[in-house]
């Protein structure tokens, strides 16, 4: 309750360094795909809506300042929203045509971990399974296919050229390493 008070009463954040352009060219771009698929449009109170919840996340966050991650994530919950709001037909073709605007909550590295995470514990239980007796492999004796690895990445529509740089950072070099067509865990 005292964080609640404490920010209504002395966190007023600015927009001072928004990036209007990408706002303006989100407006542009949704109404556009609005009118094109009979839709209902959008509005300039829309964007209005969005500079409101822009400041409000960077509220939350006790920040005096509007960042990009902020904008990021008003304009996704308004694209969520207005989604919502159209046919489903036209919902999931606007989904897909605006993904790129809908911000994830958490890092590409992080999703790229999980999803490397996921893969090795699956093949450890796969490995388990066709042994008999059901021992446990070592996590570092456990091999993930690349073929694997791209199906995952292409089923959780992520990107493969973002995929190839995260391979080519600290931390993946730091708890993988390439075998050919095969990546290991270290431990």
């Amino acid at each position: 309750m005292k964080y609640i008070v404490y920010a209504r009463t002395r966190v007023f954040p600015k927009c001072t360094d928004m990036d209007k352009e990408k706002l303006a060219n989100f407006y542009k771009d949704i109404r556009a795909e609005a009118f094109r698929s009979g839709g209902a449009p959008m509005t300039a109170r829309h964007v209005d809506s969005i500079v409101r919840l822009a400041e409000a996340n960077a509220r939350l966050e006790l920040r005096q300042h509007v960042t990009g991650r902020d904008l990021d994530n008003a304009i996704s919950t308004i694209l969520e929203s207005f989604i919502q709001s159209q046919k489903h037909q036209v919902s999931e073709e606007l989904r897909q045509k605006f993904k790129r605007y809908i911000a994830s909550g958490t890092p590409t590295a992080d999703l790229f971990m999980n999803l490397l995470d996921k893969l090795f514990k699956d093949k450890a239980e796969e490995i388990r399974l066709s042994r008999p007796g059901g021992v446990t492999p070592e996590i570092s004796e456990v091999p993930v296919d690349m073929a694997d690895v791209v199906r995952a990445i292409e089923r959780q529509d992520l990107d493969l050229d973002e995929a190839h740089g995260f391979m080519r950072t600290a931390r993946f070099q730091q708890n993988f390493k390439l075998q050919g067509e095969k990546i290991f865990r270290i431990v």
